[in-house]
């Protein structure tokens, strides 16, 4: 892994004193978590035990989902008769030099990996066309990032990290690292050509409470940063915490976003909810293409409401913060920053189509560009309504430059 440049500038002060101490310049400041994620791949059961069983390899991140942790791990001695196709698609983490045993009932890790690695459903139509999210800049306040990947490093204009344990969290630092090469990863991303921003901040305070006011002063600093900007300026910003309307700070931060929006920068957050219309995404087929609309699945599918809007988000290999480069990563996982990674990034090429484009116009033309998913039995699918087709985006976003 290469070592990064910065940590020799490790910050003195808080984040928001920084901030306030002459603006935020352009450049990498802070640390990238490197060391969580190096410790991280050290932890090993397979070294550690003479007998790992697949219990050992099973870590719990919430009151309810577990994952596999096969990052970087030899399996080869270990016993995955039991391991399902669902769950190897769906609660597991493992990287290319995973080694698996040499046989493993009914899954073929090699085509498994090829089916999920590569470009996000539409994006390469968009870049066909010369769509590719150039000029259009993104802030985003959120967890710790590993900034050294080179999917996405070219793309950071601007990184404030800091000593923050909150913001340390390993399981974020693995979500946000994957959600920028969703965003603007070189090979793997919506927007390759679109700037990056990034502040890091938990978003809670030293007790553990949620803390808005911090957030405030972040986009008080990209307010002012962004005039400072002769290209590429910030049209959104990404808030990757949760806005809890019971925060005493929360009608301040509705006035902030109003006050952004009228200096041409929209705010998304953490659970996108915009012009009447709630933003989730659907999983991927195990072994389908990544390319095919009808890849896609929701297994609780059933009526749809008219408000949710499904965006495809698949389980796909992506960014690693660490010495492997890329890891398969389930959209399970995290399908908040999948969410707002993919809306993001969709939009980031629609302003490239058309600058003028409000964050409500361009949601309505999402909404009318959906499609009915056909019914699959074996993924108990009963045919899915409002599902974004990206074909049928460009389309409309197109129709709509030529009307311009």
């Amino acid at each position: 892994m290469k070592k990064v440049l910065i940590m020799s500038l490790l910050l003195t002060l808080c984040l928001s004193g920084c901030f306030s101490e002459g603006g935020l310049k352009p450049g990498i400041h802070g640390t990238s978590a490197g060391k969580k994620m190096e410790e991280f791949l050290e932890f090993r059961p397979d070294k550690r035990l003479s007998n790992p069983s697949l219990s050992d390899y099973q870590i719990k991140t919430s009151q309810n989902f577990y994952f596999y942790n096969f990052i970087a791990k030899d399996l080869s001695t270990l016993d995955l008769s039991s391991l399902t196709l669902s769950e190897l698609a769906n609660e597991t983490m493992f990287t290319a030099s995973t080694k698996w045993p040499a046989t493993l009932p009914n899954l073929d890790i090699e085509q498994f990996w090829e089916q999920a690695w590569g470009k996000p459903l539409g994006a390469a139509l968009f870049h066909e066309n010369g769509i590719t999210g150039k000029g259009v800049g993104i802030a985003i306040i959120g967890p710790q990032l590993y900034v050294d990947h080179p999917e996405y490093k070219d793309n950071l204009k601007l990184f404030y990290g800091s000593e923050d344990p909150l913001s340390q969290n390993l399981f974020s630092t693995l979500g946000s690292g994957a959600m920028l090469s969703n965003l603007v990863g070189k090979s793997l991303g919506y927007a390759p050509e679109a700037s990056i921003a990034y502040i890091v901040n938990s978003g809670y305070d030293e007790k553990g409470k949620q803390d808005l006011s911090s957030i405030l002063e972040n986009m008080d600093s990209l307010l002012e940063y962004n005039k400072t900007l002769k290209k590429d300026p910030i049209r959104m910003i990404l808030i990757l915490s949760d806005i809890n309307t019971q925060d005493h700070a929360y009608d301040t931060v509705r006035t902030k976003v109003e006050e952004l929006k009228q200096a041409g920068i929209e705010v998304m957050t953490k659970m996108p909810y915009f012009n009447g219309h709630y933003f989730t995404t659907v999983a991927k087929i195990p072994y389908a293409p990544l390319d095919d609309v009808n890849s896609y699945y929701f297994d609780k599918a059933g009526e749809t409401p008219d408000h949710v809007l499904y965006l495809p988000y698949a389980n796909r290999v992506l960014a690693f913060p660490g010495e492997e480069t890329y890891f398969y990563y389930p959209s399970s996982f995290d399908v908040n920053y999948g969410t707002i990674s993919t809306l993001a990034g969709f939009y980031a090429l629609a302003l490239q189509m058309d600058p003028s484009l409000t964050l409500d116009e361009f949601v309505e033309i999402v909404a009318d560009s959906t499609i009915t998913l056909r019914p699959d039995k074996e993924y108990r699918v009963t045919g899915l309504e409002n599902v974004i087709y990206p074909s049928r985006l460009y389309d409309h976003l197109t129709a709509r430059m030529k009307e311009n």
